[in-house]
């Protein structure tokens, strides 16, 4: 429940007795917590066994709604191992310079896209790994963890 409310948490609000509460930030820290959690919780598997893993995924599985069909869901599970030694790489969109707060909003807090086309070829460079890596702005990011 805790590394839930620490990723979900949207900033600081006012609890009943006029205090703050919660942690200090925005929604680009909100997201860089969820990121952060994901890396944590795939480094911690990286320490199971097989049987650990089914374990884990038989209980949460009932909780995750996906298109996945059972038997991809097995492939997956059965490779678990061998994905759990690769390095994570982490991207976000909107890139940094290709975004924009939209005043036009009541609360200002709408993030636009302010070149699609660029976003776009960024995102295919990233995922495709097409050209240099100086070519996302620093966006993406490679977390290597020992075993």
């Amino acid at each position: 429940q805790e590394a839930l409310w620490y990723a979900r948490d949207r900033g600081l609000t006012k609890g009943e007795d006029d205090n703050e509460i919660g942690i200090d930030g925005d929604d680009w820290d909100r997201t860089s917590r969820q990121r952060k959690l994901l890396e944590t919780l795939f480094d911690s598997m990286k320490s199971a066994d097989l049987g650990q893993i089914v374990s884990i995924v038989s209980s949460i599985g009932p909780l995750i709604t996906t298109n996945l069909k059972k038997d991809e869901i097995t492939a997956l599970v059965s490779n678990a191992l061998t994905y759990l030694k690769y390095d994570v790489e982490q991207y976000y969109v909107p890139e940094e310079g290709l975004w924009y707060y939209d005043d036009d909003t009541p609360s200002g807090s709408v993030i636009r896209i302010a070149d699609m086309e660029k976003q776009r070829i960024a995102f295919a460079k990233f995922i495709y790994e097409v050209g240099d890596s100086s070519s996302n702005n620093g966006n993406a990011q490679t977390t290597t963890s020992s075993n």
